[in-house]
């Protein structure tokens, strides 16, 4: 029996978010270089709004280099008894885990990423990156998970 461990909704994060974002993002640096004077109040107008601008459009630009960077490569991953099933919702290949070179965990301020290096290159590449699922409880201070050791038991006994 195959059990997901990435997360359920990674298909809308992976494909619905960076439209969104990308979309309400874009129309607000629109609005505020093709209209500024909509946008800003009468008094933040003339250098302070061009200073404005470009701080957006960095933050933007930052934005955006982090969608690309850790939302769009997410990867389904699934537990079978051969191997891990990875999937880009395009294509699925199964990875026996001796292909399976390191494990690394990367904590972002409101997620968590797991990143799997490979020993050889697959049709989906040498890394995997996937959100994994589980009940979790996030602050930006603390978080707490349940231990690796017992998600595997429980997949192990089902």
């Amino acid at each position: 029996m195959e059990r997901t461990l990435s997360l359920r909704h990674t298909a809308l994060l992976k494909f619905v978010l960076p439209p969104i974002w990308i979309g309400i993002v874009v129309y607000g640096v629109w609005q505020l270089w093709s209209n500024p004077e909509a946008v800003l109040v009468a008094r933040e107008a003339g250098a302070a709004s061009l200073v404005l601008r470009w701080l957006l459009v960095a933050l933007v630009a930052a934005s955006l280099l982090v969608l690309f960077a850790f939302v769009v490569p997410l990867k389904r991953v699934r537990l079978a008894p051969d191997g891990l099933r990875v999937s880009n919702y395009r294509r699925e290949v199964t990875m026996p885990f001796r292909a399976v070179a390191r494990v690394r965990q990367n904590w972002l301020p409101t997620f968590r990423l797991i990143t799997l290096d490979l020993r050889t290159a697959t049709a989906l590449g040498r890394r995997v990156i996937f959100m994994p699922a589980g009940p979790q409880r996030m602050a930006f201070w603390r978080a707490e998970y349940r231990r690796e050791d017992d998600l595997v038991g429980e997949g192990a006994t089902k």
